[in-house]
């Protein structure tokens, strides 16, 4: 197999082979290398549901980390006592004045990338950052394309289908992340006439006209259950892809109607 290099945050602290100290402790005690300003994503919060945890929300902000680096060896687990030690760098990364009721960041990152500089550091957490992305995505692909539930039986059937559905669960990001970040957008850019003129006659709003990205977006996320409050934050990705498929059968009704009279 191909060599992979990984990246992963040590939940626990753990004795290094060989030290007094422990592997949190050496990267407490090592020389701050320098800092980094990342920006954390707004999380929408969840309520405790079967089977899983209460997620707490958070708003956007921006952090400033404390970088460290080291190298350690770290011993295998017990069912593979007879391997011996294998080398990684850690990449520690602290929050230096989280805000008031927020929890800092601190993040400990074992790697198999190289760090031998500051800058070597920076990019591996700027790297470790993308999982928000990533588990967006995964998100979209398992919780709204269900692709989980997949029924075929062939291997090759079930990649063409995954390769069709990552397609979907890409555009849906697109759609959200630039309507959030880029709400005037006009909604032409990414939405054809039929979109448009179905959703524009099924609400009829004068609050919400059809004029940018936004509007459209949140109209989309309304099939899916918004409620579209004036205090309610940006909609999520579960009401969004929900109205969002919403939207595409009302089209496909829409395009056969026009089909059928010409």
């Amino acid at each position: 197999m191909k060599h992979c290099d990984v990246i992963v945050r040590a939940k626990s602290d753990r004795r290094i082979p060989g030290e007094i100290l422990s592997l949190f402790e050496i990267m407490r005690s090592e020389k701050e290398a320098g800092t980094v300003v990342i920006t954390i994503p707004r999380r929408s919060e969840r309520p405790k549901l079967s089977g899983k945890a209460k997620v707490t929300g958070r708003e956007k902000r921006t952090a400033t980390l404390s970088i460290r680096y080291s190298q350690v060896k770290i011993s295998p687990p017990p069912e593979m006592k007879k391997e011996a030690p294998r080398e990684f760098f850690i990449v520690s990364a602290i929050e230096l004045d989280p805000p008031k009721g927020e929890d800092a960041v601190i993040w400990h990152l074992l790697t198999t990338l190289t760090i031998n500089s500051l800058d070597d550091a920076v990019l591996c957490v700027k790297y470790y950052t993308k999982r928000w992305s990533i588990e967006e995505f995964h998100r979209v692909l398992k919780t709204g394309c269900q692709v989980e539930y997949l029924a075929h039986k062939d291997i090759t059937r079930i990649k063409r289908a995954l390769a069709v559905y990552i397609v979907v669960a890409c555009r849906l990001m697109l759609l959200l992340k630039l309507g959030r970040e880029i709400p005037d957008l006009p909604a032409e850019v990414l939405f054809d006439d039929v979109e448009i003129e179905v959703l524009s006659t099924y609400f009829s709003s004068k609050k919400r006209p059809l004029t940018n990205l936004r509007n459209m977006i949140i109209l989309i996320a309304k099939l899916g259950g918004y409620l579209d409050r004036n205090n309610d934050p940006l909609p999520g990705y579960e009401v969004f892809w929900k109205g969002y498929e919403a939207l595409q059968y009302m089209c496909n009704y829409e395009r056969k109607r026009r089909k059928k009279a010409a």
